[in-house]
Parts: C-alpha cells; structure tokens; sequence
C-alpha cells in the first residue's frame, strides 16, 4: 500500500509485461496449460513440440529462468518436479539458458550435439 496525501491507496500490481504467457503470438494461447504440465515424456514431447513453432521461444526461456520455475514445460524444455534430484533440476536450467541464447528448441540443440 503507498500513502498519498494522508490517504492509503493499494498499490496497482499490472501485467508483468516480461511475461511471455501475455504475447498475443505465443504458440500456447488459447491452450489448456494441463498440455504443459505433463505426467509422462510422451506428453511432454507434445508440449515440447508446441513450444519449438512458437515465436516466444527466447522470450519464454529466459522468463523461465528468471521466474524459477519448479516444473513443467516452458520454451521446450520439460523442468522436473519438486521430487526430481539437484542435478534434474539443474540440467533442466542448462537446457533453458541454452534455449534463451540461441533461439534454438531444446531437442533442436541435443541434435546438434549428438
């Protein structure tokens, strides 16, 4: 709350605008974020799939990392659980940095690596 002139005023909390679940092209927009959410890799290579047309992607990945997001399917990469180990985690983080530097879909750069 911010004080104004005596009087309390609640403070605005508008859109964050970093947010890439806001753009108006995301590849996920009018979807059920149960898609992004998935219980099995299967689903996951669905949503994967989703995220690698959309043109977010960066935008996304490096949201993701920013938000510290605990799990689910952000800009390609499926980021494990709150049950998942360190190193799950971690590797998943690694995925979305690459994402976020290069633009590139995360099963695009395992490619390239192979």
């Amino acid at each position: 709350m911010m004080r104004r002139g005596g009087l309390v005023k609640p403070k605005m909390l508008g859109r964050n605008l970093s947010d890439p679940h806001h753009a108006a092209d995301r590849a996920c927009a009018g979807m059920s974020t149960e898609v992004f959410f998935p219980d099995t890799a299967t689903e996951a290579a669905d949503a994967e799939e989703i995220c690698a047309q959309c043109p977010q992607l960066t935008r996304c990945a490096a949201w993701a990392l920013r938000a510290g997001v605990t799990d689910g399917v952000f800009a390609s990469v499926w980021v494990p659980d709150l049950g998942a180990s360190t190193q799950d985690k971690n590797t998943a983080r690694a995925h979305l940095a690459l994402v976020a530097a290069t633009g590139l879909p995360h099963f695009e750069l395992s490619q390239e690596v192979a």
